[in-house]
């Protein structure tokens, strides 16, 4: 769905005419409202279009809009460009805050013609140089280890300066006139120094090809902006170099079209990383929608590609919500096993109520797969009004066992995930994997929240998913309002179903219980693809 190119509206003010150099548009404040661009309105019922919700709407100090900024309220939460020059008053202050308004200079055109270019392209993108793909050097000849597909270990011995310890042999190519950062999941034991080399290969002939060293202490302090590639694009891989006397840990490596400090992968996002393990990371983002209650949280399933999932989903009803995406594992790791990443998840959450003026009783979480896992875990801690959960996962120990029998070699993630939650593989280790989740449910008062689950008849990831659940709930809440729906067919059957089940109990929580009857008329279909985006 993303594109990538900035599309940027001009709301009133001295037009800025910016056409040169990006897709730009210029609305006068008094017709904005009634604005038309290419046959399709761009506001109604006071509010953005979904066709130009992925707009950048810059607001210059001469705009009309900077004497009322309680007008920005009309525009998407994100997407908001004001003038650095503008003060904002106090009273204005926390409203800013909840939409995400980025302040940018104003006073060179083409230099802030730039700055949206590289900087406030819509959606995601992004590499993972992941360890499957790591070739070691044949002038390496100490011991190597592989942790499933998780990571790789280089165990030493190792000489006293720098050698190349081994590279990924499948580059990617990043293009002209973009920017882009490094994460890299790496970890050390004993005295031992790492070097990250990137080779950068010119796709133009007329310049040069580039190397950049990254050092483990930069590694380690978070994610690595580079200097925008303007003249040229670039195929991309990486290189690893070590020495001294201990152990390298090499997982992902994260290679990112950057936001250069707006956002983790989309403006707005935010990484939580943890450099006390291997800075394997967490994403999360924010989009306070129409500021009216729900909040609702989606955490995102298994995923592959790098990013959220769920956004177009989630917007789409309105409201303010969270994304949430587990990075860890090579797609997610259940959202469990690290304490700094739970305690800022529930943190996060927590500050965003306060920020809206919410409740935990005005808070539904969600999740599909497994982000059923997630939403049902953190209940515990937030008490939400409501979880609605789409094809249902509880057992990490029965994930993993049942990639040998009912699903051979199609989910390894889950032997990673069960050995890194529970520190191994044996029959103990599955045993507690399979009571991490309704253990911890059990430390909450879920007495008023409701839940609606649907779940796979034939699940072959988790075949006892929701069987698990429902005991739980019946034996602690007998009289709790529970909904469910079973489907014929195994884990990755029947999306359609089971994502417009998904999106129904959200309209019918939306509509009765928070009051949304502008939603009971609309048809809230499911389309196809939309939870990837």
């Amino acid at each position: 769905m993303a594109t990538f190119d900035v599309k940027a509206i001009q709301i009133g003010g001295t037009p800025l005419n910016l056409d040169d150099w990006i897709d730009y548009r210029y609305l006068s404040f008094e017709d904005c409202q009634t604005a038309v661009i290419k046959d399709q309105p761009v506001f109604k019922n006071g509010r953005v279009t979904p066709k130009f919700y992925d707009c950048r709407y810059l607001i210059p100090a001469d705009s009309p809009v900077v004497r009322n900024l309680e007008w920005l309220r009309h525009l998407p939460a994100n997407g908001i460009v004001l003038a650095d020059s503008v003060a904002i008053p106090a009273a204005q202050q926390r409203l800013t805050e909840q939409l995400n308004v980025q302040r940018v200079s104003f006073a060179d055109r083409q230099q802030l013609a730039q700055t949206l270019k590289l900087n406030f392209f819509t959606g995601q993108y992004g590499f993972q140089f992941q360890t499957e793909h790591l070739q070691v050097a044949p002038s390496y000849l100490g011991v190597v280890k592989k942790r499933g597909i998780e990571k790789t270990i280089f165990a030493g011995p190792f000489t006293d300066q720098m050698q190349w310890l081994g590279s990924f042999n499948f580059p990617y190519f990043a293009k002209a006139a973009t920017q882009w950062e490094i994460l890299a999941e790496v970890g050390v034991t004993g005295n031992v120094d790492l070097e990250l080399r990137m080779t950068l290969l010119a796709t133009n002939s007329q310049y040069e090809d580039q190397q950049m060293c990254f050092s483990l202490k930069q590694l380690l302090s978070g994610a690595i902006v580079l200097p925008p590639f303007m003249k040229t694009g670039y195929n991309v891989t990486f290189s690893l170099y070590g020495c001294g006397k201990g152990t390298v840990e090499v997982g992902t490596i994260f290679f990112r079209q950057s936001h250069n400090g707006r956002g983790a992968m989309m403006i707005g996002g935010q990484a939580v990383i943890d450099p006390n393990d291997m800075n394997r990371s967490w994403l999360m983002y924010f989009d306070a929608g129409d500021l009216r209650p729900p909040l609702n949280v989606y955490f995102s399933g298994n995923r592959a590609d790098d990013g959220f999932e769920g956004n177009f989903m989630m917007r789409r009803l309105g409201a303010p919500y969270i994304l949430v995406s587990d990075q860890r594992f090579t797609g997610g790791g259940f959202y469990v096993g690290n304490q700094k990443f739970a305690h800022a998840l529930v943190q996060y959450i927590q500050d965003k109520l306060a920020l809206l003026g919410f409740t935990s009783d005005q808070l539904i979480m969600s999740g599909v797969s497994m982000g059923t896992y997630g939403s049902e875990y953190y209940a515990a801690d937030l008490k939400p009004h409501a979880i609605i959960a789409g094809k249902q996962l509880a057992g990490l120990g029965r994930i993993a066992t049942n990639n040998r029998i009912k699903r051979p070699d199609d989910f390894d993630n889950g032997l990673d995930i069960l050995s890194g939650v529970t520190g191994g593989l044996t029959d103990e280790d599955v045993d507690k994997g399979d009571h991490i989740l309704v253990d911890h449910m059990a430390t909450g008062d879920l007495s008023h929240t409701k839940f609606a689950i649907t779940y796979m008849k034939n699940d072959d990831y988790d075949d006892e998913g929701f069987k698990t659940i429902s005991q739980f709930l019946w034996k602690n809440y007998p009289g709790l309002n529970f909904r469910h729906k079973g489907l014929i067919g195994r884990h990755i059957d029947q999306p359609g179903a089971m994502f417009q089940w998904f999106l129904d109990q959200y309209k019918d929580i939306m509509v009765h219980d928070f009051g949304r009857t502008e939603m009971a008329a609309d048809e809230l279909n499911y389309i196809p693809g939309e939870e990837n985006d």
